[in-house]
This record gives C-alpha cells, sequence and structure tokens, in this order.
C-alpha cells in the first residue's frame, strides 16, 4: 500500500467504525434508562404507530372499566336504598292486616293510618334524597335511562335503567300509596302548565300559530317522535319570541311556561291525529307551584283494594331491586372482561415498545469494547503518517 500524508484513509475508516459504536452505545444506553425499545418514531416508525394505537386502547379501557366500576357503586347505592323502602312497605301492609279486623276501634286504626302516612312520607323522601354524585337517580322521573360507557370506542355502552320509588309513583294501576296535592295558586308565580306526548311514528308535521302572541296550535297529522320534535317546531316559528308562553322539555312531555303572571293569558294546544283519531291536551294556564309530595292524600290502609296495593308496590320494588342486582352482575363481568383485555393488550404493547434488558446489557458492553478498541486503532491511524518523516533522514 502507497505510503501517503494528505488523504489518510486508515484514519477515515477508524473514524466512521468509532461513531457507529458511539451511536449504538448511546441508543443501547437510552433503551437501559428508558426501559422502551422504542424511545421515537425514528426508532421503529411502524411500530411506534402500533405502540401508539394499543396505548390508547389500554387507557380507554381502563376508564371504561372504572366508569363501570362507578356504575356498580351507583347500583349498590340505589339497592341499598330499596332495602329500606321494602321494609316500609312490609311493615306498612302488616298495619293493613291488622286494619282490616273488626277489633280495632276506630282511634285504632286513626293511629294505624298514622303510622302509615308517616312512612309513605318517609319512602318519597328516600327517593328524592338519596343521591349519588348529587342525582336523585330514585326521584327523577318515572324512568330514567343510564348509558354507561364500557368501551374505548363509540357505541360500547351498557344501558341501566332505575325508577323513581316514592309513594307517588308505587302501587298498581288503579290506585298508587299517595295522590299528590293538587297545584295551589300563588300570587306572582309563573305559570306553568305541561303536556303529555307520547313516543310514537316520526315527525312530519307542521306548526299553525293562531295566535302571535298568547295561543299556538301544533297539528301533527303523524305522531312526533318525541317531546323534542314538538318543540323544535314551536321554538323555531317566526312569532316564538313574541309569544307570551316558553316551552321546554320536562321528562317525555312539554313544560309550558307563561311569562304573564296574571290572568289565563291564553292556551297552547297539541292535536295529535291519524288513522281516524285526535288526542287533544289543552294547557290552562294557573298561577302555581311544584306540588309537594309530602303534602299528598295516602292509601288508606282499611280501603277495600289496600292489600292488593301494597302487595303490587311491593312487587314493584322486588322488579326493580332484581333489575339492579342482574345489572350489578353484568357490570362485574364486564369489569372482568375489560381487565382482561387491557392485561393481553399491553402484553403486546410491551412485546413492540419495551426494551429487553439482557439484550441491550450485551449491546452496551460490546458498544463499550468497540469504542475502546475504535479509539486505540484511531490513535494508530493517526500516527501512521509519520512513517513518511523516515524516508526524509
Amino acid at each position: 500500500m502507497a505510503l501517503v500524508v494528505n488523504t489518510n484513509i486508515a484514519s477515515m475508516n477508524a473514524q466512521r467504525s468509532l461513531a457507529a459504536n458511539t451511536s449504538d452505545m448511546k441508543t443501547a444506553m437510552e433503551r437501559l434508562s428508558t426501559g422502551k425499545k422504542i424511545n421515537s418514531a425514528a426508532d421503529d416508525a411502524a411500530g411506534f404507530a402500533i405502540a401508539e394505537t394499543m396505548t390508547a386502547q389500554v387507557r380507554g379501557l381502563n376508564m371504561a372499566a372504572k366508569n363501570a366500576s362507578d356504575a356498580l357503586g351507583l347500583l349498590k347505592v340505589i339497592e341499598n336504598a330499596t332495602n329500606d323502602v321494602t321494609d316500609m312497605l312490609q311493615r306498612v301492609r302488616e298495619l293493613a292486616v291488622q286494619a282490616k279486623s273488626n277489633t280495632n276501634s276506630q282511634g285504632d286504626i286513626d293511629r294505624l293510618q298514622q303510622e302509615a302516612d308517616a312512612l309513605f312520607k318517609e319512602i318519597s323522601r328516600v327517593s328524592k334524597d338519596t343521591t349519588y354524585n348529587n342525582v336523585a337517580y330514585l326521584g327523577a322521573g318515572a324512568t330514567l335511562d343510564l348509558n354507561i360507557q364500557v368501551g374505548y370506542t363509540d357505541g360500547d355502552v351498557i344501558t341501566l335503567q332505575t325508577y323513581n320509588i316514592a309513594a307517588t309513583e308505587l302501587g298498581s294501576d288503579t290506585a298508587k300509596l299517595a295522590t299528590a296535592a293538587p297545584i295551589t295558586a300563588v300570587t306572582g308565580v309563573a305559570k306553568v302548565d305541561q303536556i303529555a306526548v307520547g313516543t310514537v311514528g316520526s315527525y312530519t308535521g307542521n306548526t299553525v300559530v293562531s295566535d302571535g302572541t298568547t295561543s299556538i296550535t301544533i297539528d301533527h297529522n303523524t305522531p312526533p317522535a318525541d317531546a323534542a320534535a314538538i318543540i323544535t317546531s314551536i321554538t323555531g316559528d317566526a312569532n316564538y319570541a313574541a309569544m307570551k308562553f316558553t316551552v321546554a322539555a320536562s321528562g317525555g312531555g312539554i313544560e309550558v311556561t307563561w311569562k304573564d303572571t296574571g290572568a289565563n293569558p291564553g292556551t297552547l294546544t297539541y292535536t295529535q291525529s291519524g288513522g281516524g283519531s285526535s288526542v287533544s291536551n289543552t294547557t290552562a294556564g294557573v298561577d302555581a307551584v311544584a306540588a309537594d309530595p309530602n303534602n299528598a292524600t295516602y292509601l288508606q290502609i282499611k280501603s277495600s283494594d289496600a292489600l292488593d296495593t301494597l302487595t303490587k308496590a311491593i312487587d314493584q320494588v322486588a322488579k326493580y331491586k332484581a333489575q339492579w342486582g342482574a345489572g350489578q352482575n353484568r357490570l362485574g363481568y364486564t369489569i372482568s372482561n375489560l381487565m382482561n383485555v387491557v392485561e393481553f393488550t399491553s402484553a403486546a404493547r410491551s412485546r413492540i415498545q419495551d426494551a429487553d434488558f439482557a439484550v441491550e446489557a450485551a449491546n452496551l458492553a460490546k458498544a463499550q469494547v468497540l469504542q475502546q478498541t475504535g479509539t486505540a486503532m484511531l490513535a494508530q491511524a493517526n500516527a501512521a503518517p509519520q512513517l513518511a518523516l523516515q524516508l526524509l533522514k
């Protein structure tokens, strides 16, 4: 090989090898310090993308498991509350059996009724005051649907139902444990009324305004899907802002609030027609406050159908509890399944993303040795051109 001075090929080769060994050593040290084989997309572009997708899945499933656990806690709270309601209903039924015996005087029956009324009030209070996360699920309308997100994609939900267990909601179709007191007039309070709307068909109707300020008639040849469709028709009318009432959803119906608290300013009529029949609901604006559940007419335990009504109320609550118990079992299995998926998805991600310490430790040792030998060889290569000086002596 020629002896040259201007271009030291041996030195350049040693520098290139030393740079490669230094890069390998830095990579091994980074992986050992982070515990990850993929620390940037440049390390493994495809693996990085797959790992990120799996991370999204794992984190979503972990949160879904938390959602399911929260729902499980909710069902336990409301079930335990209904245990007390069941005990109170059983006690009232005992009182009713006792009251029906002619061995009791009227005074005895009055005192039995007094205890029953107190228990009915407590049932309504439990319904109203039993809350979970500040929501009274046992007193929020007749039925409340709860969608629990138990997956990491849209639509992965479990639907649960809670029910109103106030005394006014329990009993038979013809008799309830309590009947709320009628709405009473109160001066200066906004007029409020309700329009009940069935959930039927699809909305294809139209809105007719018969008076721009006080009266509106909604005529649908095809019944609307729900109250929201009717509300959309009303609020979308050009004269809505000038009308003397506002409308809003209330449960499955429409709540009408009159802006004028004086005399009845007008009416709102919802007409549902089709198939040769027509049903109309017309509000009559009244100065009112909501009925007080504690100011109600309660089931008379000596009445002819008292035991039947109480038995059906007990069965009604038992059905709710059975449904909630089944929901708890379902959620328990859901949580178990979610944790299994999280475990095996995490294992798959680990095989892509996590560093094998045995391999990386060996790579580090190899890179360190090669760096030391490469440094020594670079020194030798840099010293080689000095041989040219021997030829000049």
